[in-house]
């Protein structure tokens, strides 16, 4: 439009007109190229949304506090060993374990100062829903296992043992389901308060969905050895009483313990006194080994239950 059509008031009202239309069009044209741009990439959003859906929070039941429980699962199995000797590393090895229930692991052996540590991690995190980080002291954790907390080599111990529970990986199939997991999801360390956090995993929680055991933790701690300990779990994940005591041959016990002995009569002999401090621990009512190298026991009050 020329400067001279200006002064014409018809061709300038004309020019302002087209001008406002040109002006409506390109909105018009931005709104369209956001909507369509947003529709881009809010559909892969809707369709991911729509394949994954958020799970509920789940976290581990509820128990008291001088008690600790796990997975009946672990308790009759090799996963924590009845052993204090060098440490194997495992590819999905298939640990011995109960009929029904097959383990794979892979990492670092673990033994019953493993447990012990595991056994803890979950009494500490049980109130707070799994994959949510929970705190405490290295110092307050070595207390709660009877340990030296003022000692050094106490506290590089816990460090190796938090980190054998989060780099092995176990594989736990019960029925048609197959639990895999570490057995702490992951863990970080204050180095100058010597602070901890820890979250558990969602797989090792749904564990808890099958039968669990659980057993007083000073007893637990009162007893001497690796061999007690593993027989304390044992023991407790069996309903056996004295009209139906619970039954196992040796040789079949000690590869479910996965106890190293080689000598099956120095087996026996650690077998007999272990079971005796479970009698001195109130644990067991009576208990014996049969003519036909079988272990029978009756748990103390388990026919009451």
């Amino acid at each position: 439009m020329d400067l001279k059509d200006l002064k014409d008031p018809e061709k300038l009202a004309t020019y302002l007109r087209e001008v406002e239309a040109k002006k409506q069009a390109l909105n018009e044209g931005s709104k369209q190229a956001q909507e369509i741009e947003l529709k881009a990439f809010s559909r892969p959003a809707r369709r991911a949304q729509q394949r994954t859906p958020l799970e509920p929070p789940i976290q581990l039941p509820f128990w008291k506090e001088v008690e600790r429980v796990a997975p009946s699962a672990i308790f009759r199995s090799a996963i924590f060993a009845a052993t204090k000797g060098q440490k194997k590393f495992h590819q999905r090895a298939i640990l011995a374990s109960w009929k029904g229930v097959e383990i794979r692991f892979t990492g670092l052996q673990l033994n019953q100062g493993d447990l012990d540590a595991w056994l803890q991690a979950l009494h500490t995190a049980r109130h707070v829903p799994a994959g949510k980080m929970v705190s405490f002291t290295a110092r307050s954790f070595l207390k709660a296992l009877g340990k030296n907390a003022a000692g050094k080599t106490t506290h590089e111990r816990l460090k190796e043992t938090f980190a054998r529970l989060t780099g092995c990986v176990v594989e736990i199939t019960v029925g048609p389901k197959t639990y895999g997991e570490h057995l702490i999801e992951r863990f970080c360390r204050n180095e100058e308060t010597g602070c901890y956090e820890l979250a558990l995993n969602r797989s090792l929680v749904k564990l808890f969905d099958t039968p669990v055991t659980r057993f007083e933790w000073e007893t637990r701690k009162s007893l001497q050895g690796d061999m007690s300990k593993w027989l304390l779990g044992y023991v407790m994940s069996h309903r056996a009483t004295s009209k139906n005591l619970h039954r196992i041959g040796v040789l079949k016990l000690r590869e479910l313990c996965g106890s190293e002995c080689k000598e099956l009569f120095k087996f026996r002999q650690n077998l007999r006194s272990a079971m005796e401090q479970l009698a001195v621990a109130g644990v067991v009512e009576e208990w014996g080994v049969s003519d036909t190298d079988c272990l029978f026991f009756a748990r103390t009050g388990a026919g009451t239950q």
